[in-house]
């Protein structure tokens, strides 16, 4: 959490805005883990429906759906903490902020991971509701693995469990870590 927030003001506007795409990244990702608690959580409550109970496949359709649409509103998060590190990485925007740039390198992989199985999120419905008029459907079927993995159609699973999601903490403590390192070398 920035002890003083006023310290971005002395880097003038570029400033100014890294604080506020400090503030950008701070609320998606404290989204993100809202997310993952309300994944697991879903899910666990799926898997302690009764099989024979009536009205059991409703039930576990119902929280399956909500499953499905917890994990897309993640990928969204991590994405828009993504685009979000890629424009602070910006020479032009923030020269005093070049030092994210290795943290942006480092990062690529974990943040690109989600962004083919983001966009299959988004369009989800096109595969249940009907044709794919995108035609960028991976095929039918969310599988959800014990290990905390998931996949839509024919795509290799994607790690969205507790490995996960301590990367991203991981990753936040960096990324708050090299922004103070900025304000606080400035003041």
């Amino acid at each position: 959490m920035l002890r003083d927030p006023h310290k971005f003001w002395a880097l003038g506007q570029e400033g100014q805005r890294a604080a506020w795409a400090y503030e950008h990244v701070t609320s998606y990702f404290d989204g993100s883990l809202v997310q993952y608690g309300r994944v697991v959580e879903l899910w666990r409550q799926s898997s302690a429906v009764p099989e024979a109970s009536e009205g059991s496949w409703e039930a576990k359709l119902k929280l399956m759906h909500q499953v499905v649409r917890d994990i897309h509103f993640l990928l969204v998060s991590k994405q828009a903490i993504w685009r979000t590190l890629s424009t602070l990485s910006s020479q032009d925007l923030y020269p005093s902020f070049q030092s994210v740039v290795p943290l942006k390198v480092q990062w690529a992989p974990y943040f690109e991971q989600y962004r083919e199985p983001r966009n299959s999120f988004e369009h989800f419905e096109d595969q249940i509701l009907g044709n794919d008029s995108r035609s960028n459907s991976p095929g039918f079927g969310v599988r959800l693995l014990p290990d905390g993995s998931f996949s839509l159609g024919v795509q290799q699973p994607v790690v969205l469990g507790e490995a996960s999601k301590r990367q991203l903490v991981e990753f936040y403590a960096a990324f708050e870590q090299t922004l103070l390192a900025v304000v606080d070398g400035v003041a």
